[in-house]
């Protein structure tokens, strides 16, 4: 549940991301880099947050016992 109304994506992006990707395994339960990726370009000018970060990723909130 979620409160509040979805925030549009980005209008120059509207149709042109596919929703089924592949790409290779890395660490295990590793988020692929193209996640991150669609995310920024859909909605580049929201705050994004990573749970269970390995990392940490420039302009994003990241939490996690790895960070």
């Amino acid at each position: 549940m979620y409160k509040g109304k979805l925030r549009p994506v980005h209008k120059e992006e509207r149709g042109k991301i596919h929703t089924v990707f592949t790409e290779q395994v890395k660490k295990h339960s590793q988020k692929p880099e193209i996640s991150f990726e669609i995310i920024e370009r859909l909605y580049p000018d929201e705050r994004k947050l990573e749970l269970y970060a390995r990392n940490q990723r420039n302009n994003w909130d990241c939490w996690g016992n790895e960070v």
